[in-house]
């Protein structure tokens, strides 16, 4: 890539389908309707084992309607886990009805700790909170609580195996406390249906902020949870989905050696299952909340004099979409210089997931409005990927086409919009 004036480079990272990065677009269109689930009759599915390639895992969906369940490798379903970012849901619960918590607006302040996924570095709500999986916010929520109290409803919800053996604030991530993946689907529908030892509000509440996509026929609400136990990495999805006329309740549970098996990937595996099984429609792109804000680095290179140059990040620029926002892992080689042909693209590690066509807004972290601004949407694959890895970044080997740059408005912030086939994108802004 060549550029003759100086211009900063922003990325960013969406995913249509499976993963999604960047775009831009109109209003959202609702996804055709859901058909019947006559097909979910089966008591054992092994056939799912083919999304489970590489992973231990089971999968259980109960048909509200119906009362059948589904099942693949039924007999870990009825083992237990430890819940990790899953127990949220109860967490969120317990924070309200003790009234620890207000509302789903209430703020916490963040203590400036500084932590590795940088979504967390900033105040949150309640509703913020769950959707980016802030661990802070429910250790201090947990805190607040206390033992007594989240023991005692732990205990009345009938919690797993009610262990809360550990740290108060941390017993879910590293404690004794396990739960199955048949134990999930029943919390969730005590939930649904308002059977949990909580306020009608306290649920409606929980319920609200779990929502993950709101379609025309059909409406997903989930949590991911990811967590390690010695050396076995451990992958959550826990939820449900709403068609027109019936109701399934899912958990995915999954395990390896590896950071692969994480709650990313069991929503990917849940949200395939669902399409095969015809509950979601097969266009539909599973939502994502918003990812990891990349800290300030510096980048330093060999410069053919001979002498070590040191580039320094520039301001982030935001893309926002339906409520969630990435924030660029900004690329430093055309920054306020010509640029020459750059190594890699980076982006954030984690896609943003939204459905095509699309509005979205982009803001540039910068003091003035630029001279000139230019938007370029490039499809990645898994072997334009780079090895190099750091500070929660993914490096491309992509060359923007010259030619597929389109000209955005020369203001600091402004709307925008794409429609995308279904696939991985790299959204590229370049100011100047």
């Amino acid at each position: 890539m060549h550029a003759t004036e100086p211009f900063r480079l922003f990325t960013g990272f969406l995913l249509l389908s499976a993963l999604l990065i960047g775009c831009v677009g109109a209003s959202i269109t609702p996804s055709p309707a859901p058909t019947s689930a006559a097909s979910t009759t089966l008591e054992n599915a092994p056939q799912f084992g083919e999304y489970f390639q590489g992973f231990t895992g089971t999968f259980v969906l109960h048909d509200l309607d119906n009362d059948r369940y589904l099942r693949y490798n039924p007999e870990r379903c009825a083992q237990r886990f430890l819940p990790a970012s899953t127990f949220k849901i109860v967490n969120s619960l317990i924070g309200l009805e003790t009234g620890v918590i207000r509302d789903e607006n209430q703020v916490l302040e963040w203590d400036g700790t500084q932590h590795e996924i940088s979504t967390w570095n900033q105040n949150h709500t309640l509703k913020t909170a769950f959707r980016n999986s802030v661990v802070w916010y429910y250790q201090e929520l947990a805190r607040r609580v206390g033992r007594e109290q989240m023991k005692h409803y732990v205990d009345e919800v009938g919690y797993g195996n009610q262990d809360i053996t550990g740290n108060v604030d941390s017993f879910w991530l590293d404690g004794a406390i396990r739960i199955s993946a048949d134990e999930q689907v029943e919390l969730l529908k005590r939930l649904y249906q308002g059977n949990l030892p909580f306020s009608r509000r306290s649920m409606k509440i929980v319920r609200e902020i779990m929502i993950l996509d709101d379609a025309a026929q059909y409406r997903l609400s989930g949590k991911t949870g990811s967590g390690k136990v010695g050396t076995t990495f451990i992958g959550w999805f826990v939820g449900y989905v709403e068609t027109m006329d019936n109701v399934y309740f899912v958990a995915t549970n999954m395990e390896s050696p590896g950071p692969e098996a994480n709650g990313l990937k069991a929503k990917e595996i849940t949200h395939a299952i669902l399409k095969e099984l015809q509950l979601l429609p097969a266009d539909s792109v599973l939502a994502t909340p918003a990812l990891s804000i990349e800290l300030p680095y510096t980048y330093t290179y060999n410069d053919p004099d001979g002498s070590v140059k040191t580039l320094f990040e520039p301001p982030p620029a935001i893309l926002e979409i339906n409520g969630m926002k990435q924030v660029s892992a900004v690329g430093t080689f055309c920054w306020d210089r010509g640029c020459s042909d750059p190594l890699a693209l980076l982006t954030p590690r984690e896609a943003l997931v939204v459905t095509s066509p699309l509005v979205g807004s982009l803001m540039l972290l910068i003091d003035h409005p630029p001279s000139a601004l230019r938007l370029n949407v490039s499809e990645a694959s898994a072997e334009d990927e780079m090895d190099e890895t750091g500070a929660g970044r993914r490096w491309w080997d992509i060359n923007p086409n010259l030619s597929g740059f389109t000209d955005l408005l020369l203001q600091k912030e402004q709307p925008i919009g794409l429609d995308l086939e279904s696939g991985l994108y790299v959204v590229s802004v370049f100011a100047a």
